[in-house]
């Protein structure tokens, strides 16, 4: 019988050089640190931690407003900063250092390096540390998402979401209208007001109820489909424009909501 004979075969002498130079390797790397410690010694310093009282461990942060970065320095999980978010974004205050600790859930040894670099400032010291410069609200329905994003706990989804009902609207007529924006707690409308105002003399864009299409009645926040369909059909029927007294039985709601839509209707 004949063997094919293999195309790559290591000879006696290569299979003793490949031992020898392995063995060269893990010596280099055992003994290295020791016969050339100057080699080594900048790989280590890299690696120690940073000496107590560097200056970033002097800094002292408000622990009710923490940044990501702020975390980060503080050496916070990503789990511990998850629930962080979660809380602050329920309204919730921390007002001391165990009860920080406990309610992150995290160990003894990171409530000793918090000691010291965290102060518990709640939002009413806040408010009245705010309320003691000289403050001008802007204008709700000037300003831009970029600028709403200035406000705490307000990110680029929420900003986003308040000019666009404000679009759809056709402008806030009254302030507690952001009430009415997916997602806006009361803590955060609480400090929305504190930022932003709707003018006394500022008039929203109206929709004409005799000249606009369903389509476009439809786009209000204020107008049920139903109630946009039944309002084209009493207008195709009486063949004449709508009157204030039409509109409010056909679109049966409480004087409340009825005073609400009409800001933004015209005959």
């Amino acid at each position: 019988m004949n063997y094919r004979k293999p195309r790559f075969e290591f000879t006696r002498s290569d299979r003793s050089g490949s031992f020898f130079l392995a063995l060269i390797v893990v010596c280099v790397q055992g003994l290295g640190p020791h016969i050339f410690p100057s080699n080594w010694a900048p790989k280590r310093e890299i690696l120690q931690p940073k000496a107590h009282g560097s200056p970033v461990e002097n800094i002292v942060y408000n622990a009710n407003y923490l940044s990501d970065f702020d975390a980060y320095q503080l050496g916070m999980s990503l789990k511990a900063l998850r629930r962080y978010r979660y809380l602050r974004g329920q309204g919730y205050y921390f007002k001391n250092l165990e009860i920080l600790v406990s309610d992150l859930h995290v160990n003894d040894s990171m409530k000793n390096h918090w000691e010291g670099r965290l102060q518990f400032v709640g939002e009413a010291r806040m408010r009245k540390r705010r309320q003691g410069r000289s403050f001008t609200k802007k204008d709700l329905n000037r300003v831009t998402a970029q600028d709403l994003e200035g406000t705490y706990g307000i990110g680029p989804v929420l900003s986003k979401r308040i000019v666009a009902y404000r679009a759809l609207l056709g402008g806030y007529v009254h302030i507690d209208q952001l009430a009415e924006v997916y997602g806006l707690t009361a803590v955060i409308i609480s400090r929305l007001k504190e930022r932003y105002r709707v003018v006394a003399d500022f008039t929203p864009i109206r929709m004409q109820v005799d000249a606009e299409n369903q389509l476009e009645l439809e786009k209000h926040p204020y107008l049920s489909s139903d109630q946009v369909k039944r309002l084209i059909l009493h207008r195709e029927l009486k063949g004449a424009p709508l009157e204030k007294e039409d509109l409010r039985v056909l679109l049966d709601v409480s004087d409340k909501k009825f005073n609400k839509i009409k800001l933004y209707l015209y005959f």
